[in-house]
């Protein structure tokens, strides 16, 4: 498995969600794969939900 860096968020979740993390992994399919195997535990479920940071926003606002 792939060694991922996660940042610690300082926010109140109110909703949904219990717990957001968010995780700088190597790519799409390694995080995707780290995942599978925390869900295959049977006792979390999860959603993931990409996120764009400054640089990749500005160039999709540049597209519109």
């Amino acid at each position: 498995m792939s060694s991922a860096t996660v940042e610690a968020v300082d926010a109140i979740i109110l909703g949904h969600y219990d717990l957001v993390s968010i995780i700088d992994a190597p790519s799409e399919e390694a995080m995707m794969g780290a995942m599978a195997n925390v869900v295959a535990a049977g006792n979390v479920s999860s959603t993931t939900m990409r996120a764009f940071d400054d640089k990749e926003m500005e160039g999709i606002l540049k597209k519109v």
